[in-house]
């Protein structure tokens, strides 16, 4: 039988996993729905520009920063990398926005408990090679 003292530490421990598992899957909660809108966003946007496209817009850019920006996201909030990390560093210049925007974003859902505390849009215009309030 247990005494007082270690009866007290092990419910302590057991609580504290409980808790730590509570965090796991709050922050997977929060990385799924910061990507589903990081992705929409990014399709919104980069959509808008492709319809909007005038002479002097090169469509091949506009489609491949979209690529890898995508890239960037999913490697951040999809298979769980780091922004800085030295994933990142062999990565082209688009790619590596799309990671800070997705690690930006997640942080920022997490310490202010909302998805709409950014100017992910204005980043994402940013991006593609457009001014941050090209499409809103």
């Amino acid at each position: 039988m247990l005494t007082g003292g270690l009866m007290f530490r092990f419910k302590r421990r057991t609580h504290e996993r409980e808790l730590e598992l509570e965090r796991e899957e709050a922050l997977e909660h929060i990385t799924h729905a910061v990507h589903v809108q990081l992705c929409e966003e990014l399709q919104d946007i980069a959509t808008l520009a492709l319809n909007d496209i005038h002479e002097h817009t090169d469509i091949e850019h506009v489609f491949l920063n979209a690529v890898a920006i995508r890239r960037g996201i999913d490697a951040v909030l999809a298979k769980g990398g780091d922004a800085f990390g030295a994933e990142m560093k062999m990565e082209d210049q688009a790619t590596r926005s799309g990671a800070m925007l997705a690690q930006a974003a997640r942080n920022m859902a997490i310490l202010s408990g909302s998805l709409n505390n950014s100017n992910t849009r204005g980043d994402i215009s940013l991006g593609l090679g457009f001014e941050r309030e090209a499409f809103g």
